[in-house]
């Protein structure tokens, strides 16, 4: 039996993809439409992530479009972009823009959290498991982040991570990160439990097998 990704509020936790709300908190409202032609990529940002905060996708993804065509290097485009094709399972598009971003961004800046997250959510819905599991694994050598929003999503990936390697038999690897996780969400421990309980089990049943006694 596979070991889950988690209950149900979990599951929706790690593959919900709405734009987190630290994007948000330092952008002014704009009182008009941005036009196309005349702005900004900064411009034509913010008034795309205002669409987006709102669940307004159709009116964010030609301006988000738009502003990276202007600024290729705009890495919170990217993010934004990835994170509209990931709201409609476009999980390859997605993996793209995320995978565009990472590089662009400094370690310190708390957006390289979600990118890394994001990214590795991509790939483990294309079943690219190996992919997944270098981009979560990277994501876990990054400093925790201070902003609540930026742990949580730190956090998540330890989570989504550990899910993954116990998914794939690679039990001890997996508790490792899902002990790490424990003291941020006490509710992952039933989940290393289960995962420690089935490395006790493959370790009883390797000490109990016969010894090979082929001859010389």
């Amino acid at each position: 039996q596979r070991w889950p990704l988690g209950d149900s509020r979990m599951q929706s936790k790690l593959e919900s993809s709405t734009a987190p709300k630290f994007m948000f908190e330092d952008s002014k409202m704009m009182d008009e439409n941005v036009s196309a032609e005349s702005s900004s990529p900064e411009e034509l940002l913010q008034q795309a992530l205002q669409y987006l905060g709102t669940g307004c996708q159709d009116q964010a993804v030609p301006l988000i479009r738009t502003a990276i065509e202007k600024n290729p290097d705009l890495h919170i485009a990217l993010i934004g972009m990835g994170q509209t094709l990931f709201s409609n399972k476009l999980f390859p598009e997605a993996s793209v823009c995320f995978e565009h971003a990472i590089p662009k961004i400094e370690e310190q800046d708390p957006l390289l959290v979600l990118a890394y997250f994001s990214a590795g959510l991509s790939r483990k819905n294309q079943g690219d498991k190996e992919t997944a599991i270098k981009l979560l694994q990277r994501l876990t050598e990054l400093k925790e982040p201070e902003q609540v929003m930026s742990k949580a999503c730190y956090f998540q990936g330890f989570i989504a991570l550990g899910s993954i390697l116990s998914n794939e038999g690679r039990k001890s690897e997996a508790a490792k990160y899902l002990r790490a996780a424990t003291a941020y969400d006490p509710g992952v421990e039933r989940f290393l439990k289960e995962c420690e309980e089935a490395m006790e089990d493959q370790s009883s049943q390797q000490s109990t097998e016969p010894p090979n006694l082929k001859g010389p």
